[in-house]
């Protein structure tokens, strides 16, 4: 899955439909504009969630949108999001939660998960069991997740205000 393309898609239709620059744009997101020209000549092949959360929040739309991958938040639902440094800041944790939470629902472990995924089987189980909040799964990771959960990034992430699983 490349979703390098996407968002390249993306972000060139909204800075042609908004007027912005790259470099506005860039100052705007709090991203480097070497990022932001990385992103439009696609030369970066795997955009870390927190650059697609930046994006999506500028913009105010879903993630999901940004990388037009998966289930997708019904705008009639919800539109609101919560502040950019807590959706930056909690992630992660949220992300850990929501996977936990699935795992007992569908009476999955870890491992069995990740094979599902199709990626490494100790990929999962190392994010869960890692106490340190810096470790992160990769984009492709949280959208299989996404997929696999049919449940939007922005509710895995805890970025959606008021809304519950498998809202779309």
């Amino acid at each position: 899955m490349n979703i390098t393309i996407n968002i390249k898609n993306f972000l060139e239709h909204k800075l042609i439909t908004s007027s912005i620059t790259r470099k506005e744009l860039a100052l705007a997101c709090n991203m480097s504009y070497r990022t932001i020209c990385y992103i439009l000549n696609c030369e970066i092949k795997n955009l870390e969630l927190i650059n697609v959360i930046k994006i999506a929040t500028y913009f105010n739309c879903s993630i999901n949108d940004v990388i037009a991958v998966g289930p997708n938040v019904n705008s009639k639902i919800y539109t609101s999001y919560v502040d950019i440094s807590d959706a930056l800041q909690n992630y992660n944790k949220n992300l850990r939660e929501f996977l936990i939470r699935k795992m007992q629902e569908h009476k999955l472990n870890p491992y069995l998960l990740a094979r599902n995924l199709g990626f490494n089987n100790s990929i999962i189980a190392r994010f869960i069991n890692d106490s340190k909040l810096v470790r992160t799964l990769t984009t492709p990771v949280v959208i299989a997740i996404s997929q696999y959960f049919n449940t939007p990034i922005d509710i895995i992430i805890g970025r959606a205000i008021n809304c519950k699983d498998n809202v779309v």
